[in-house]
């Protein structure tokens, strides 16, 4: 499935504008990649995504993120490129960062995002029961569409105003604090590292 992202006060679009703004190659995929997802068991599966889109008749090719927040360079460095269809292969943060760099480019409603689940979450896709990678493939080379309002959030970073964006949802306080706990102490864990991260934090 594609999202095509929209901020606030949007106008609908019709169908023949969703049809005329892609003007490059749609037989090649970009794929933004994250080996660090769901702590870098994302290979194999990748290569599955790969497999299946080349059977398809598609060319892929992959940029790999290589720090965090590469993933938002990655996804406006494309779209300066004049490329108008990206695809994200990781967890929620990859597509978080790849949101973000999509919104960030100006050029958001001219842009559709795919997205393959690597990673340990994947809540947003599982939102669409899209659970696996074979789910997400055949979704998108159907050519599956659905616009997707983006929220934005001001806040404040070590004292200076920023702006993040973002999908499903956006957490504060306690959890947060599980998710950063998810990260720090119980990775291991995987996805259950969530659950653990908010146990840890009753009290008593």
């Amino acid at each position: 499935m594609y999202c095509e992202l929209r901020e606030g006060n949007h106008k609908p679009r019709t169908k023949p504008e969703s049809q005329s703004i892609f003007v490059m190659d749609t037989n090649v995929f970009h794929i933004i990649f994250n080996p660090n997802a769901a702590r870098g068991k994302t290979i194999k599966r990748l290569h599955a995504a790969i497999e299946y889109l080349q059977k398809a008749g598609h060319s892929v090719e992959i940029h790999e993120t290589e720090y965090p927040g590469h993933a938002s360079r990655l996804a406006e460095q494309m779209i300066e490129t004049g490329l108008r269809r990206i695809t994200c292969a990781g967890g929620d943060g990859t597509a978080l960062e790849t949101i973000n760099g999509v919104m960030r480019s100006g050029h958001a409603d001219k842009t559709q995002v795919g997205m393959l689940p690597l990673g340990t979450g994947n809540a947003f896709l599982r939102d669409f029961n899209i659970l696996t990678v074979k789910d997400a493939c055949e979704r998108i080379l159907a050519g599956s569409t659905r616009a997707v309002d983006v929220g934005k959030l001001h806040y404040m970073n070590d004292g200076a105003p920023a702006t993040i964006f973002f999908l499903n949802i956006v957490g504060f306080g306690t959890l947060a604090e599980a998710a950063r706990l998810r990260h720090s102490r119980f990775r291991f864990l995987g996805q259950y590292g969530y659950h653990a991260g908010f146990l840890s934090l009753l009290p008593g």
